[in-house]
C-alpha cells in the first residue's frame, strides 16, 4: 500500500511502509510532523516536471516565454526585463541563454530571473550582486554543486510559498548579504552539504534554515543574520511548527559566530526560534525578541538518547545586549545536558525549563540574569535530572503579571534516576530581587535529592 503526503500543492507518493507523518529517520516528537527527505523533494521535482510538459502538450501551459512565467507579472514592474526558467540544469540554461555564463560575465552582471519550476545546479555558479530571483509557488533551487551569491542578491517569492534552496550532500551553498522571503523551507543542508550563511536577512519564511546529518560550516557559519518571523503568510508548507532554525540528528553544529564579535543572529517572532532535534548544538551571538505568546526561543529534544546543548549569552550585566527579549518561554530541553551562561533574559514566562526528561542529564546555569518572569526563572518537572549547578545568577522578580504560583526555582516530580543514586543539585552564590514571588525555591519530593546550598 502507498499512502500520499500533500507538499504544497503537489501530490507525491511515498513508498510503501513509509508514513506521512513520521520520517523513517526521524524520531517523531509531540506535536512535530518531520520534514520530507531528499527523496521525496527529488519526487517532487519530477511531478512538477510531467505536470509541466503535460500541460505544454495539451496547450494549458502557453509556450510563449512570457506565458510560462505570467503569474510573476503583478510581483515585478516590467516582466520583459526577467529571463522565464521554467526547468532545467545550470549548463543547459547557460547554453539556452537563460543564465549567464561562469566563469564569465555571471559573477560581474547581476540577473534577473523567474522561475517556474526548478534550476539543478550540477556545475559550480556564481551570481553577481544585485541579482534578483522571483520564485513562482513551488518551485525550487536544487544545489549539486559550488554555488556562490556574492552579495546583495534577492530571492523571493510570488503568488504563494515556493519551496527553498536544497543543496545535496556534494553541494556547497555561499550566501551572505542576501534577502530570501515567502518560502517554507528556506536553505536546506542535506547530510554532507558545505554551507556559508552570513549577513542575510530572512523574511516571511516558514522555516529559514534546516539542516539534517553531518553538515559542514566553514567560515563564519551562521552568522550576522536576520531571522524574521513576525509576518507568516507562508501556506502548503509542512505542518511543523513555524522555525527560525530547524537542525534533525546533526553531530554537531555552531550557531552564531563564536568569536562573539560583529552584529548577533538576530531570531524576532517565531514560535521556535531554534528547534533541535537529536543534535549537539552550540548558541552563540544570537538573540531571540518578540513573540510574547505561544512560543520558545530554543526547543531540544532527545529522542534517541542523550545530547548537548551550550547557550552563551552576550553577557548578564544592566548593559549588555538581551539575549531574550519579550518571549514566551527561554530554553526548553527534552534529554539534554545544558549548559546556560552569560545570559540576559527580560519578559518571559519562564527562563529554563527541563520537562518529561527521562533519561540522566545534567544542568548548569551560571552567570545569568532573568528578569521580569511570569512564572519561573527556572522550572525542572517529571525528569530524571542526575546534578544541577546553579552558580552567579541574578533574578529580578518586577513582573507586572499577577502572582499566581511563580518561584524563582521550582522543582516538582522529578525522581532520582535510580534507587542507589541521589541527584546533587548545587546552588552557589545568587542574587534575587523583587517582592512578588510567593517563593525563592518551591521543592516538591525535595527528599529525593542531595541540596548543596553556598
Amino acid at each position: 500500500m502507498k499512502k500520499t503526503v500533500k507538499i504544497a500543492s503537489l501530490t507525491t507518493i511515498l513508498p510503501a511502509g513509509r508514513d506521512s507523518n513520521c520520517e523513517n529517520h526521524v524520531p517523531c516528537v509531540a506535536g512535530d510532523i518531520a520534514p520530507p527527505a531528499a527523496q521525496e523533494r527529488k519526487l517532487w521535482a519530477i511531478h512538477t516536471l510531467f505536470f509541466i510538459l503535460f500541460g505544454l502538450f495539451i496547450g494549458i501551459v502557453p509556450g510563449k516565454v512570457v506565458g510560462q512565467c505570467a503569474p510573476a507579472i503583478p510581483c515585478v514592474q516590467n516582466i520583459n526585463d526577467y529571463q522565464c526558467i521554467t526547468f532545467g540544469t545550470s549548463p543547459s540554461l547557460v547554453s539556452s541563454g537563460k543564465l549567464l555564463p561562469y566563469p564569465g560575465s555571471a559573477s560581474t552582471q547581476p540577473q534577473k530571473l523567474i522561475v517556474a519550476s526548478y534550476i539543478e545546479f550540477t556545475d559550480a555558479y556564481e551570481f553577481a550582486p544585485g541579482t534578483e530571483i522571483v520564485m513562482l509557488p513551488n518551485a525550487l533551487l536544487w544545489i549539486r554543486n559550488d554555488v556562490r551569491f556574492l552579495g546583495q542578491a534577492t530571492i523571493r517569492g510570488c503568488g504563494g510559498s515556493w519551496y527553498g534552496i536544497q543543496t545535496d550532500a556534494n553541494g556547497h551553498i555561499s550566501i551572505y548579504n542576501s534577502t530570501i522571503s515567502n518560502s517554507c523551507e528556506g536553505i536546506i543542508l542535506e547530510s554532507g552539504a558545505k554551507g556559508q550563511i552570513v549577513g542575510n536577512t530572512f523574511m516571511d519564511n516558514f522555516t529559514c534554515i534546516q539542516a539534517e546529518g553531518s553538515v559542514i560550516l566553514y567560515s563564519e557559519g551562521i552568522a550576522h543574520n536576520i531571522f524574521d518571523g513576525t509576518i507568516n503568510t507562508n501556506s502548503g508548507c509542512s505542518q511543523l511548527t513555524p522555525a527560525a532554525i530547524r537542525l534533525i540528528n546533526v553531530p554537531h553544529i555552531t550557531i552564531g559566530d563564536l568569536t562573539q564579535t560583529g552584529n548577533p543572529n538576530r531570531i524576532i517572532g517565531y514560535a521556535s526560534g531554534i528547534r533541535a532535534n537529536n543534535s549537539n548544538v552550540d548558541v552563540v551571538n544570537t538573540t531571540f525578541a518578540e513573540k510574547p505568546t505561544g512560543g520558545g526561543a530554543i526547543f531540544l529534544r532527545g529522542t534517541s538518547g542523550v545530547f548537548t546543548a551550550s547557550v552563551t549569552g552576550l553577557g548578564s550585566d544592566a548593559s549588555s545586549p538581551l539575549f531574550l527579549d519579550n518571549y514566551s518561554g527561554g530554553i526548553d530541553a527534552r534529554n539534554y545536558n545544558l549548559s546556560v551562561k552569560d545570559a540576559s533574559f527580560k519578559g518571559v514566562d519562564w527562563g529554563v525549563q527541563l520537562f518529561n526528561s527521562t533519561l540522566p542529564t545534567t544542568l548548569n546555569l551560571s552567570n545569568n540574569l532573568i528578569e521580569n518572569y511570569h512564572r519561573y526563572a527556572v522550572w525542572v518537572t517529571q525528569s530524571s535530572l542526575g546534578a544541577a549547578d546553579i552558580t552567579k545568577n541574578e533574578t529580578w522578580d518586577n513582573s507586572s503579571s499577577p502572582e499566581g504560583e511563580r518561584a524563582w526555582i521550582r522543582w516538582s516530580n522529578t525522581p532520582i534516576s535510580s534507587p542507589t543514586r541521589r541527584a546533587f543539585i548545587h546552588i552557589a552564590p545568587c542574587i534575587f530581587k523583587g517582592t512578588k514571588s510567593v517563593s525563592l525555591l518551591h521543592f516538591e519530593h525535595e527528599k529525593t535529592f542531595k541540596f548543596s546550598f553556598v
